[in-house]
């Protein structure tokens, strides 16, 4: 993967053209609320890490920001929350409330909860409308009617009992819309005016003297000098000084007669078209809350647009429109956080164009690249900044065709690239000439040696279980940027983690479970490779890792001279594993060379002479008899033809062309069928045992046949080909070709690497130093195809004690669970899948002799099985073979008549595959009642009630009698008698029955199964259904019902109390409660009350402060709204006590 350096900090970002990439996060923030339709966000706050919801419960729902996750819920009693604000370190919250209090948090030093250390009631009865947190930790807040006031937190004193008062700072003429401040200085925007504020000299000026109407913002920069931007009617912003006296008024009505900025979201694809227009008119808006985002821009927003605007150059660099209702809006580094009224948080990312045009190639989707370019292509062929960081680009013309446009900018790209190759730009400024010198060794054999082995003259020899593991040099080089002893950018988190990703590393912790041999043999692997690649690299490379130790006169990095490598040259253990490639033959031995036959079909194609299935094997054949000849002459055998050094660019085209059109137009496929049966026999021992379960002789000689062509042409072989045609399924096995490809290079060229044979040897690493979770990680991040995964597993199982071949089947199956149904389509995953589920799930405990079940049963990748059942019962399989893979489990008596044999039988070895059928939409035809058994056996009463169509009485008495059997030991599929079972609860079936029953009917049924219940097995709350609905009526009777069963409050009232309870509630409904009454023993009301972090609503001190609790007639009221006050606080007000919250007498 090419990892585009990100240099786009903020103060060069306007020098970028600019799109939006939308980030999906509303299924995460809706997770919480997810289960109550009563509860919805009210406002927002996001900061460095978190994002923080109001709710009209009042409740604060906190989030992680990266990655967004739900951490906690903070709840309060203070009603609906309208602003949040958390301070600059991340250790205070404070909120404000529809009813006026503002309170304020401090976060626990675990993380989880947070404690209330100060709040105020200073605007009680208003709402609060907006908060500003300065860096002292003192926070101004302002509401409807134009107060605003600040508190100042002391964390060293917040135990005190006096804390600091909250101060009203200035009462204005409306609605404060917003309030931002810096040092000292603070600027107040409401609906009419602006007003700025030196704090140090409690001075207040009104900026400019035109007055205005609406929900305008403002706020305080610090770029090169203090200033004061004031939004304005009609696309205006002023510019003022501290003083409050306008500089100047920035037009921006006619700067704003632009198409918008491409808003990418993944859900639906971008429409080109809507910003290409050029006759965009000037608009007029009015730009409510105001915001400083990087050095001369300001972000701000309408009610369906959101801008950013330099105010240097006074122009957008980007616009947005489409969204419903912007209630507000905030931004943390390059993210735009966008707030609806419909309770919706759009998460923006702002991307400079090179980096999503890189980011599409990196992903294949190469039209929307080429289709971006030519939109953007006379703003990119002028921006030097941005061609410079479009270089991975530079291979999209060996991808397709380029339009002219395109193929000009690649051109451009090519040459800056090759020149930035060339010279190296050193710290004084004098560029350096760099010196590449390719030194070639006569090798006889192409073998790789571990570092920590140089020193031995014993050879290390490749493993042959390990592949080949590429190292693409040019990323290597990317590392001499930075200049020789140069390392402080490397400190720069954001560098390092970028030559981390391009590593392909994932973050994951290195925890194996593999044994030292294995760790031994895939170090040794690993070491051998780089080796090998440094020795293969250019000069420069090899100056670079020996200059890095000339200061310190330590060779740290490679104990040896990477230029005078002298190996002991070991003979081959294998013919096979000599390479070829690099012999010249002399003139001599040239003559001997017969390359006529491979001229002759080159001439046939070069004079358009179709390639077809015939013209294919004579290719091979010519290719063959000329290897034969070259190996009689240097007496050397090798499967794989050197084209290179013997043939003509002309004819080594030809001939790569026509190979890699075969694979690409489904040719060799059918070259296979015909010429499968040269190979005379398959050793089935060299695939895998599963593989034959369903395989046939045929599909392996296929296999065979295209594998030892691929071996053939693989020096001009184009892997990505293969890997098209193994993804069309033209072959039921590709085992051998797979395992081929492995050990082939990504471009015999060296010119680019291919990325998906990178990722797929990377991942056989992880397999075998068992990181399973970095094998996952990295498959989902680069979309490797689950067919590749099944070939990695093959290919490591066979290696292991079948003891250990579990381990394979619980990985795939855990791979296949981010998928849909559709990856059941290759008939290799969907036997792979029911042979791993049927080695995993042995367990059948709660199974009848039967094999239905007799308990629910938990069991392992029940998403994946749920998936998997529902591709059985809706699409067309071979029944045959994978009744022939359950067979090897077990002796099924069922037949293959039938999709429901099948699925019963696997059920019965996959026991949690049972509640799955019944849910599913397959149709029992065997027994009329099969699925009701199930349910029954289960307890499953949602899935009984599905599959209940005459919900009658007769009905419901038959399902009672056969719960009953069931739960005393019954299997109601064979009639075998065991121990009891749990069965559907004796509450759960009353309850449905009486759903669909009347009252008498539900009686009739109680009275004769009255012997069949046990004491006890039906709960209160049935009872009290029962009678309660003949008060509602049958047609709110299932509504009541729902209520008491999941919110039941109601108790048992004994007669020995109900005397006492009716006489209190005669004397206080519709009184008042007087003082002397207050300690009445008959009282039953009550009310829960925390002391210790709760505050008197009169006077704001905390309900444990001992001076004013002490003494024989003072305490603490509290009332049923929930308010709690001192006694001594409200006693001089009346004898009747009145809640001055609620205004409401009790």
């Amino acid at each position: 993967m090419a990892v585009l350096q990100d240099n786009t900090n903020d103060k060069i970002m306007p020098d970028h053209i600019l799109v939006l990439n939308r980030i999906d996060i509303k299924n995460i923030l809706n997770l919480p609320l997810k289960t109550t339709q009563r509860i919805k966000y009210t406002c927002f706050e996001v900061s460095q890490n978190f994002i923080i919801f109001g709710a009209s419960s009042g409740g604060l729902y906190v989030f992680r920001r990266e990655p967004c996750e739900f951490i906690q819920l903070l709840p309060n009693k203070e009603g609906s929350v309208t602003q949040i604000a958390m301070s600059k370190d991340e250790d205070l919250i404070a909120f404000g409330t529809q009813k006026g209090i503002v309170c304020i948090l401090q976060r626990n030093e675990n993380g989880i909860g947070a404690k209330l250390i100060n709040k105020s009631t200073e605007h009680l009865g208003h709402e609060i409308t907006t908060m500003e947190w300065t860096s002292k930790n003192q926070i101004y807040f302002g509401d409807c009617n134009g107060k605003v006031t600040s508190i100042y937190v002391s964390l060293f004193v917040r135990k005190a009992i006096f804390q600091t008062p909250p101060y009203t700072m200035i009462e204005l003429d409306s609605k404060v819309i917003q309030i931002d401040s810096s040092d000292d200085i603070l600027v107040i925007s409401t609906l009419t005016r602006c007003y700025v504020c030196d704090m140090s000299k409690e001075q207040f000026k009104q900026i400019g003297q035109k007055t205005r109407d609406g929900d305008y913002g403002c706020c305080i920069v610090t770029w090169n000098e203090k200033k004061i931007f004031s939004a304005r009617p009609g696309s205006r912003i002023w510019e003022a000084e501290l003083n409050g006296i306008v500089k100047s008024t920035h037009q921006l009505k006619y700067c704003l007669a632009i198409p918008p900025t491409l808003n990418v979201c993944a859900q639906k694809p971008f429409d080109l078209s809507r910003i290409s227009g050029k006759n965009w008119p000037p608009q007029s808006l009015n730009f409510k809350k105001l915001y400083s985002i990087w050095d001369n821009c300001l972000l701000t927003y309408t009610s369906n647009s959101i801008f950013i605007l330099d105010m240097l150059k006074v122009n957008v660099l980007l616009w947005c429109d489409g969204y419903n209702n912007i209630q507000n809006v905030k931004y943390i580094g390059d993210t735009v956080y966008i707030w609806c009224s419909n309770g919706e948080l759009i998460a923006e990312k702002i991307t400079p164009l090179q980096n999503y045009l890189v980011n599409c190639y990196e992903c294949e989707d190469y039209n929307t690249c080429i289709s971006l370019i030519e939109h953007y292509y006379d703003r990119i062929i002028n921006t030097k900044c941005i061609i410079d960081e479009l270089y991975p680009l530079v291979n999209i013309d060996q991808k397709l065709d380029l339009p002219v446009n395109t193929n000009n900018l690649i051109s451009k790209i090519k040459k800056t690239y090759y020149l930035k190759q060339q010279f190296f730009k050193l710290p004084s400024g004098i560029y350096s000439l760099k010196n590449y010198v390719y030194v070639k060794k006569n090798y006889k054999l192409q073998r790789s040696y571990s570092l920590i082995s140089i020193k031995s003259d014993k050879p290390v020899l490749r493993f042959k279980s390990m592949p080949n593991i590429h190292i693409n040099i040019e990323k290597v080089k990317k590392s001499e940027q930075y200049p020789s002893g140069d390392y402080s950018k490397l400190y720069n988190k954001q560098v390092f983690d970028q030559i981390y990703m391009e590593l392909n590393i994932p973050s994951i912790p290195f925890v194996s479970l593999a044994t030292s041999e294995v760790f031994h043999d895939t170090l040794m692997e690993i070491g051998s490779n780089v080796t090998n690649k440094i020795a293969k690299s250019s000069k420069t490379l090899k100056d670079t890792l020996n200059n890095l130790t000339a200061s310190t006169g330590k060779n740290d990095l490679v104990p040896y001279e990477i230029s005078n490598i002298n190996r002991p040259e070991p003979p081959p253990n294998d013919e096979s594993e000599v390479d070829i490639s690099n012999y010249k033959l002399d003139l001599e031995h040239r003559e001997k060379l017969n390359l006529l036959p491979i001229l002759k079909i080159c001439k046939k194609l070069q004079n358009e002479y179709k390639l077809d299935v015939d013209c294919l094997q004579q290719l091979c054949s010519g290719v063959c008899e000329v290897k034969s000849n070259l190996e009689n002459v240097v007496q050397i055998k090798q499967p794989i033809f050197p084209f290179q050094q013997y043939l003509k660019e002309k004819h080594l085209n030809t001939i790569k062309k026509a190979i890699n059109d075969s694979f690409i137009s489904n040719l060799v496929a059918k070259w296979a069928d015909l010429h499968a049966k040269d190979i005379l026999i398959v050793n089935k021992f060299d695939y895998p045992e599963f593989l034959s379960y369903y395989l046939n002789e045929n599909d392996f000689k296929k296999d065979l046949e295209i594998s030892e062509l691929i071996t053939l042409f693989g020096q001009i072989m184009e892997v990505a080909n293969i890997f098209e045609f193994l993804l069309n399924g033209n072959l039921k096995c590709s085992f051998a070709i797979f395992c081929n490809i492995l050990k082939m290079n990504s471009n015999n060229n060296e010119k680019t690497e291919e990325p998906l044979l990178m990722y797929l040897n990377s991942m056989y690493v992880f397999l075998k130093l068992d990181q399973i979770e970095s094998f996952r990680t990295l498959g989902y991040k680069r979309n490797i195809k689950p067919i590749f995964v099944f070939y990695l597993l093959m290919k490591f199982s066979d290696h292991l004690e079948p003891s250990y071949r579990n381990k394979c089947n619980a990985i795939f199956l855990s791979y296949l669970s981010h998928f849909d149904k559709s990856i059941f389509t290759d008939c290799n995953i969907l036997y792979y899948a029911v042979y791993s589920f049927l080695t995993l799930n042995q367990d059948k405990n709660y199974l009848c002799k039967c094999g239905f079940p007799l308990d629910s049963i938990d069991g392992k990748f029940k998403k994946l099985g749920q998936i998997l059942i529902d591709y059985l019962s809706s699409a067309y399989i071979n029944l045959e073979q994978l009744h022939i893979i359950l067979h090897k489990f077990t002796k099924c008596n069922v037949t293959t008549n039938s999709l429901e044999d099948v699925i019963k039988c696997f059920c019965k070895q996959v026991p949690h595959f049972w509640p799955i059928v019944l849910k599913s939409a397959l149709n029992l035809k065997s027994l009329k009642h099969t699925k009701i058994i199930l349910a029954i056996h289960l307890g499953l009463v949602d899935q009984l009630e599905v599959h209940m169509f005459n919900k009658s009485e007769l009905l419901f008495d038959k399902l009672f009698t056969l719960n009953h059997y069931f739960k005393n030991g019954l299997c109601l599929n064979c009639g075998n008698i065991g121990e009891k079972n749990q069965g559907i609860s004796w509450t759960d079936l009353t309850t449905l029955a009486f759903q669909y029953l009347s009252q008498e009917e539900t009686r009739n049924l109680l009275f004769k199964h009255r012997n069949n219940i046990p004491c006890g097995d039906i709960d209160n709350w049935f009872y009290q259904s029962f009678i309660l609905t003949q008060f509602v009526g049958s047609n709110s009777k299932k509504a009541l019902i729902n209520t008491l069963k999941y919110h039941n409050n109601i108790s048992m009232i004994g007669t020995e109390n109900c005397k006492n309870i009716l006489t209190t509630l005669e004397e206080e409904i519709g009184e008042t409660i007087q003082f002397k009454n207050l300690s009445s023993k008959k009282s039953h009301w009550g009310t829960q009350i925390d002391i210790k972090n709760s505050y008197c609503i009169w006077c704001s001190l905390p309900l444990n402060s001992d001076p004013l609790i002490r003494g024989k007639n003072n305490g603490l009221i509290s009332f049923k709204c929930g308010h709690s006050f001192h006694t001594v606080c409200i006693r001089h007000q009346t004898d009747n006590i009145q809640c001055i919250v609620c205004q409401r007498k009790y």
